[in-house]
């Protein structure tokens, strides 16, 4: 299969993907370390015990491996 599209749009499209996926994974570590913290914060105005911020925290954790797995799949 051949690319139809020229080499200077293929280069964009990989440098915004690149930067892109980099700006998202410093995202996501610093969630790792300010979103309990954070949670915190957003639940208690809800009413939100301990137990629903943990639930939360291992749901968001699901998520996240999730995608993992489905990102190294063939």
């Amino acid at each position: 299969m051949e690319e139809d599209r020229p080499a200077w749009k293929r280069l964009l499209l990989s440098l915004v993907y690149t930067v892109g996926i980099a700006a998202l994974l410093i995202l996501a570590a610093g969630l790792m370390v300010v979103g309990p913290t954070v949670l915190g914060w957003v639940a208690t105005p809800l009413g939100l015990g301990p137990l629903a911020i943990l639930l939360l925290m291992a749901a968001v954790g699901r998520i996240a491996s999730a995608q993992k797995m489905a990102m190294s799949a063939p």
